[in-house]
């Protein structure tokens, strides 16, 4: 389910998220961010993103992050579902991040790995989801 401006069912595929599903927003400099829902209600979807750990919040019925007046927020891009694999490393990283586990939190499992190289191909990331996180392509 690719979420899309121009789709006539995107308020139907924004209302399908449910807390502890994961989706992909862009920033406004169209930088990637995987969110994990924190809690949904008939106006707004609350999120957290995964490795910065900011909270967010989206309108649901345009998928528009809610800001303050004059500024530019992200957007969500896609709530197509992850194979439960990557969907349960992303949930393992997302705690990891959130209960600041040690230094070694920022070095990248196997698992994590695999799961970006993953995000990077089902997003349409390309290498630059790959660079940031320093892996191979």
């Amino acid at each position: 389910m690719t979420w899309n401006a121009d789709d006539d069912d995107g308020q139907i595929k924004l209302g399908r998220l449910e807390p502890g599903d994961v989706f992909h927003a862009a920033s406004p400099g169209g930088t990637p961010l995987i969110c994990l829902v924190l809690s949904v209600n008939d106006i707004e979807i609350r999120a957290r993103h995964i490795t910065s750990q900011h909270a967010l919040t989206f309108t649901r019925d345009t998928g528009e992050q809610i800001v303050a007046e004059g500024e530019i927020g992200s957007v969500i891009k896609s709530v197509e579902p992850l194979p439960a694999e990557h969907h349960a490393t992303l949930l393992a990283f997302e705690r990891k991040y959130r209960l600041g586990e040690g230094e070694d939190r920022f070095q990248l499992t196997t698992a994590e790995r695999k799961t970006v190289r993953f995000l990077a191909q089902h997003y349409g990331y390309g290498g630059d989801i790959l660079r940031i996180w320093e892996i191979p392509a």
